[in-house]
């Protein structure tokens, strides 16, 4: 019925539930799972830039903190599912406004 099933992430308790209905819903009916995260084109978060500096990014231009964020969000979204979900899934990063992106 469904081909793919997107589930957009920005690392919120709310992203992550719809992520584990994004997965049920990609499993039932055999669709392969994007997971996205729009990198904002405005400022990085300071709480974000302080996760990124805690893992070792250490004033590095503002591309490497935004990307190492969205990878970090992408991953644990997969580290998610990966115990029990059985879901083809696509990672995927945009940069810009979420709601044009989306």
């Amino acid at each position: 019925m469904y081909k793919r099933i997107l589930v957009p992430l920005d690392g919120s308790d709310c992203a992550l539930k719809a992520l584990d209905i994004g997965a049920d819903l990609a499993e039932k009916y055999g669709s392969t799972l994007i997971v996205l995260h729009v990198v904002p084109s405005n400022e990085v978060p300071q709480a974000l830039r302080q996760w990124a500096k805690t893992e070792q990014f250490l004033d590095p231009p503002e591309a490497i903190y935004e990307q190492a964020i969205a990878d970090h969000i992408l991953a644990a979204a997969e580290t998610r599912l990966s115990g029990n979900k059985v879901v083809p899934i696509q990672r995927a990063t945009e940069h810009g406004d979420a709601a044009k992106k989306i």
